[in-house]
């Protein structure tokens, strides 16, 4: 009897071409980032800012632990609101098969609050604030055990995308619980 292709190439008899690669989405639901979506996985190593960026935009571009998921971190900031242009070229498949120039029109839209998602203690008078989204603008950072008042060294937080290093004067003890509260940061 007949055997159709794909049966024939789970038995090694054939080997089936690779499928096309293609831009399945491109979304900015903040004013830093755009994400990129694939098809399949692809060859981190042709994933870079010259492969995967917007038109007129600068930035810097990293592969999801996904492997098709690509994320362009714009060094300056989008327009809310506003119409850009993806451009992706030179990117491989994992199955090495270069995807066509692709472009695809997306518009920039932030209407979300940026949420504190977790929080690091990195040693013993510092922790690392991590948010939903790359911060802009660094705002308040209170820190309390109980009623003692914890004093934050403001001249030593500092903004690194979607982290927030943060330093205190004096350290925090093993054990206790500490109240943080976070105010007026911007993205």
């Amino acid at each position: 009897g007949l055997v159709d292709e794909e049966t024939a190439a789970e038995y090694g008899l054939v080997e089936l071409a690779p499928p096309t690669l293609e831009v399945v989405s491109v979304s900015a639901d903040n004013l830093k980032e755009v994400v990129v979506v694939f098809n399949q996985p692809v060859d981190g190593d042709t994933v870079n800012k010259d492969n995967v960026k917007v038109d007129g935009k600068t930035g810097s571009v990293a592969l999801q632990d996904d492997g098709v998921t690509a994320v362009i971190t714009i060094d300056d900031e989008l327009e809310n609101q506003a119409d850009y242009k993806a451009v992706i070229s030179g990117v491989k498949s994992a199955a090495g098969v270069e995807i066509e120039k692709t472009e695809i029109k997306f518009k920039a839209f932030d209407a979300t609050l940026p949420v504190a998602e977790k929080i690091t203690v990195t040693g013993p008078k510092n922790f690392t604030i991590t948010f939903s989204e790359p911060m802009d603008v660094k705002g308040t950072i209170d820190v309390k055990s109980g009623t003692s008042v914890i004093g934050v060294n403001n001249n030593r937080v500092s903004i690194n995308g979607r982290n927030v290093d943060v330093e205190l004067f004096s350290a925090m003890t093993d054990g206790k619980t500490y109240d943080i509260t976070v105010k007026d940061f911007e993205d």
